[in-house]
């Protein structure tokens, strides 16, 4: 945990703030990160007010991203179990950050499951923003953060908060054993988007073809 200053002496991302696992380390800002205040400006106008209630009660009145720094780390240590034979596949990125949305959920369910209600007001609200992001094909995630500054970095906000939504639900479902079978596929033959979808839906046909429709699904929070 570093702060502005030295940042750039330990991290691989030049803006501010980006929590990112490294070869030795996680690397996370002591302050809020560069980028916060745009994805705020930017995605606010498009949430609806009782939306916005909801998520500024659950914060308890000021959006402070600090509150998830637990979830950020234990998101980045879950990178470390799927290994990097995908790295050059297209479909590789986002399918390991789905998987360490999976590892996240996972601790907050056993260790901090009273702050689950703010993030998923956070994320609630975010993803039913009507923002028109310029980059939202799945298997083109990574492509927004590559130079193209706070803007870039929130476009890959929004991916990561719909890759949660989608964790949510397959977490509800699968529990530990999605989150294993997602590894055993990480660690495996490399898979296509539609693929990977299908071996999910073994787990819940309605997580396959929310991969499938991205970013045009929803869940019945019913079902």
């Amino acid at each position: 945990m570093v702060g502005e200053k030295q940042w750039g002496q330990v991290a691989e991302y030049s803006g501010y703030g980006v929590v990112h696992a490294g070869s030795t380390r996680v690397v996370i800002g002591q302050e809020q990160p560069d980028f916060w205040a745009t994805f705020i400006e930017m995605v606010w106008p498009g949430i609806t007010p009782e939306r916005r209630q909801s998520a500024l009660t659950a914060f308890g009145g000021e959006l402070d991203p600090a509150r998830f720094a637990d979830f950020f780390i234990s998101h980045e240590i879950s990178h470390l179990s799927h290994g990097e034979g995908w790295d050059e596949a297209p479909q590789s990125f986002w399918a390991q950050e789905l998987f360490a949305n999976l590892g996240m959920l996972g601790y907050i369910t056993e260790v901090e499951s009273d702050h689950i209600t703010a993030l998923d007001a956070f994320v609630e609200a975010t993803w039913s923003s009507s923002v028109k992001w310029p980059v939202q094909e799945l298997e083109r995630i990574r492509e927004p953060v590559e130079g193209n500054g706070d803007a870039g970095v929130c476009n890959y906000v929004w991916f990561e908060v719909g890759l949660i939504v989608i964790a949510k639900r397959l977490w509800g479902v699968a529990g530990v054993e999605g989150f294993r079978r997602l590894r055993d596929i990480l660690v495996g033959p490399v898979l296509s988007t539609a693929q990977i979808a299908d071996a999910l839906a073994d787990f819940d046909p309605e997580v396959g073809q929310a991969i499938r429709n991205w970013p045009h699904f929803s869940f019945d929070k019913n079902s």
